[in-house]
């Protein structure tokens, strides 16, 4: 209970959450991005060619 009050262990909980905090705001986005398929098949029921897919970088 002592530990909890201490500065230092507060700035380490709040970097460690705000790093978790990241990575999910970027695994959603991912998720997001990547679930957007496109609209439209074509007659042989494959996706028509688009641009290379983007993705974020990876998480320091």
């Amino acid at each position: 209970p002592q530990l909890l009050v201490k500065p230092e262990v507060q700035n380490m909980g709040q970097k460690v959450v705000g790093g978790l905090a990241q990575r999910a705001v970027a695994r959603l986005i991912r998720e997001f991005l990547v679930s957007q398929e496109p609209a439209v098949i074509s007659e042989n029921g494959s996706y028509p060619k688009t641009s290379p897919q983007l993705s974020l970088p990876a998480a320091k």
